[in-house]
């Protein structure tokens, strides 16, 4: 994890391509 994104995509163990999807996914 880069940086801490507005959501709970650390479990996913992303960061940043994480949080772009779970903004589209929400």
């Amino acid at each position: 994890s880069h940086a801490p994104p507005p959501a709970p995509v650390q479990s996913s163990g992303g960061g940043m391509l994480s949080g772009i999807g779970s903004t589209i996914a929400q």
